[in-house]
């Protein structure tokens, strides 16, 4: 008995499935990039010692840095990463209680010829004007204030990757696509 078989060809659908894939991956790996290079920037700097009040929008966990090696109101400052011994920290909530604040060492940021290492961290519980007074320094020391990053950094950085997966997926779909369509065709 005699069959007659038709050989099934992959539609050009896959094609445009494929480079739909490329359009949404592009589009999550720039978007990361870009929110990336916004989550280093941001925080308040100030010269330390001294006090310096800033602005808690949303409650969660803060990052003091010390920037050691940077450029800040026209003057250099080159430093270790660490603070000094004796260098004393304190946080202070909206209303006057002090917060308490947790070691945060190891931490590192460069940014081209910027470099800030952690210094310590702590929970703003409450949105309002918090103050933190840093003291018993020599000579002034550039620090700044932010958010802490590390979770929405690992996060997006996911997010990168997850995109790239899909880049590999549009190609994969795009060969198998075409050398089924090839070989259906040829014969």
């Amino acid at each position: 008995m005699i069959v007659d078989q038709k050989k099934h060809v992959p539609t050009r659908l896959w094609y445009i499935a494929a480079l739909m894939l490329v359009a949404v991956s592009a589009a999550v790996m720039i978007w990361g990039i870009l929110f990336l290079i916004n989550l280093f920037g941001g925080g308040v700097d100030f010269l330390a010692p001294g006090r310096q009040t800033f602005t808690v929008e949303r409650p969660g966990r803060y990052v003091v840095w010390h920037k050691h090696q940077t450029l800040y109101e026209g003057r250099t400052y080159y430093f270790g990463p660490g603070l000094p011994d004796g260098a004393t920290i304190q946080v202070f909530a909206p209303d006057g209680s002090e917060v308490p604040i947790s070691q945060s060492v190891g931490a590192t940021i460069t940014s081209g010829s910027e470099r800030s290492a952690s210094v310590c961290a702590f929970d703003a519980a409450s949105p309002g004007e918090y103050t933190i007074e840093i003291g018993e320094l020599d000579e002034p020391h550039v620090m700044t204030v932010r958010r802490a990053m590390l979770k929405q950094a690992v996060s997006v950085v996911l997010l990168i990757l997850m995109g790239g997966v899909g880049f590999l997926a549009a190609l994969v779909v795009t060969v198998i696509t075409a050398i089924r369509r090839s070989r259906a065709l040829s014969h």
